[in-house]
């Protein structure tokens, strides 16, 4: 009975015109996002890699010269982009793709991509996992919204209900008579995306690639599904099909637009983004006061006190060692301390807005699953940070090679040239770059996990209550 119900209702969506013209829009916006984002993503791939390639070069070759000077010249890390960014680009046109590393400075990313557009082109990127989030849904209510409702206008209902139809068959026929219609539509997409992604040049960061694409689309298919049993259920407790398609349309606005900009708006309250100029200027004070109220100039009187007591001597021109190099280390060990106070706190606000956020998500499941696409696909705050991170930490070793090479091989500290050869001791920044593994994503989105699961569940048991108390 349950294959006779979704053949019936799988023949009535397919032969209705409206679903043609649904099918062939969503379709078309698909693999348009799906092939554009591929094409987007190999020619960013392209341009990362080699300007990475030439910048490592550049920093490697500068020949003889003054090992703290070659600090200042510096050098860039480019964010490595994984393969499923062509499917949600996610922060990646917000946050920045490149920092610059130089002595005593940490650099935030910058080149986003977002300034260099058109007022209209910030809003985002067409990607299939916008137009799965956005459109997929609707596009389930114009098929289902008549599931029941259109059944009792027609009178067919009252055949249905006197046979002794369980309401459990009734409902699951309906379910997959509808679920086959969306299927055909997206399954071709699925091929050509599989397909896709097999071209990409393999990303030796990423060796988990098709349990991530699995969970995609698991968490896809339960959104979906929930969408598609709300619909059965509101179709099921509205009389009118006109009253229905406004209620589910309601529904669908409110967590597609209402609620992502309520909970930003709410999140950003919660936990207040300082500007950038007032972390400017905090870092200032906190380099020169310290941030235990010691002063620049008594903790390199201190660092002086140590290295002369450590050597044994009671002047500093009979140190082994040049001061110089001591003096440059000590200045970077106090502005580390200070970078991480800041930056690592910016960090922590920007994930508890997102966190607020996915908590949010209670009343909208699009945000749990906004976040666990673009953490699935590579492009949230936690790869971004890791990013950043790795980017300080291989400008941090760099900068102390330097300053030991000047050092141990110096007397003449500020004036002591080099052969060169420090410069390619600095390790570079792809050998270094892990993106977090999929148990850390998973541990860090379990919350969104579980309200995805919560709204499946909490909509098939609505959908069934509503069907099981059909009245004619």
């Amino acid at each position: 009975m349950i294959t006779t119900i979704a053949r019936k209702e799988f023949t009535e969506i397919v032969r209705d015109g409206r679903f043609r013209w649904m099918a062939a829009i969503l379709l078309a916006l698909l693999m348009t996002a799906l092939l554009s984002g591929w094409q987007r993503y190999e020619g960013m791939l392209a341009e990362q890699r080699a300007a990475q390639s030439a910048t490592d070069a550049q920093f490697v070759e500068q020949g003889p010269k003054n090992p703290h000077a070659g600090a200042h010249f510096g050098n860039y890390a480019f964010k490595p982009a994984g393969p499923l960014t062509f499917f949600d680009n996610g922060v990646e046109n917000y946050t920045g793709v490149s920092v610059w590393m130089e002595a005593h400075i940490q650099n935030p990313a910058e080149n986003r991509r977002a300034r260099d557009r058109s007022a209209v082109q910030r809003f985002g990127d067409l990607t299939g996992g916008l137009i799965l989030q956005v459109l997929l849904p609707l596009m389930i209510i114009f098929l289902g919204f008549t599931a029941f409702s259109g059944e009792r206008e027609r009178g067919t209902l009252r055949q249905l209900m006197s046979l002794g139809l369980p309401a459990r068959q009734l409902l699951w026929g309906k379910a997959l008579g509808i679920g086959a219609a969306v299927a055909i539509v997206l399954l071709p997409c699925l091929i050509i995306g599989g397909l896709l992604l097999a071209t990409l040049p393999a990303d030796d960061h990423v060796i988990d690639m098709p349990v991530r694409t699995m969970l995609l689309v698991l968490a896809y298919t339960a959104y979906a599904a929930t969408f598609l049993f709300l619909t059965l259920a509101v179709s099921a407790i509205v009389r009118q099909s006109q009253s229905a398609l406004l209620v589910l349309v309601g529904i669908w606005a409110f967590g597609v637009f209402l609620a992502p900009r309520a909970a930003a708006q709410f999140s950003e309250w919660l936990y207040p983004t300082p500007a950038a100029v007032e972390i400017q200027r905090d870092i200032a004070r906190d380099g020169a006061e310290g941030l235990d109220g010691m002063s620049r100039e008594v903790k390199l009187m201190q660092a002086r006190q140590a290295l002369m007591e450590e050597y044994q001597v009671t002047d500093m021109q009979e140190l082994p060692v040049s001061w110089t190099g001591e003096m440059l280390q000590t200045l970077e060990e106090i502005d580390f301390e200070v970078f991480d106070h800041h930056f690592l706190g910016l960090q922590d606000t920007y994930l508890a807005q997102q966190r607020i956020s996915d908590r949010i998500g209670l009343i909208a499941p699009m945000l749990v699953l906004r976040t666990l696409s673009m953490g699935l696909s590579g492009t949230d705050l936690l790869h971004h940070f890791q990013f950043v991170n790795t980017a300080e930490t291989v400008r941090r070793d760099m900068v102390t090679k330097m300053n030991a090479d000047i050092k141990n091989n110096s007397r003449t500290g500020q004036f002591y040239v080099s052969d060169g050869t420090i410069f390619s001791a600095v390790e570079e920044f792809e050998s270094v770059y892990q993106p977090p593994q999929l148990g850390a994503l998973m541990a860090e989105y379990r919350w969104n996990w579980i309200v995805l699961l919560l709204w499946l569940a909490g909509s098939f048991w609505l959908a069934r209550q509503a069907v099981g108390r059909l009245e004619i």
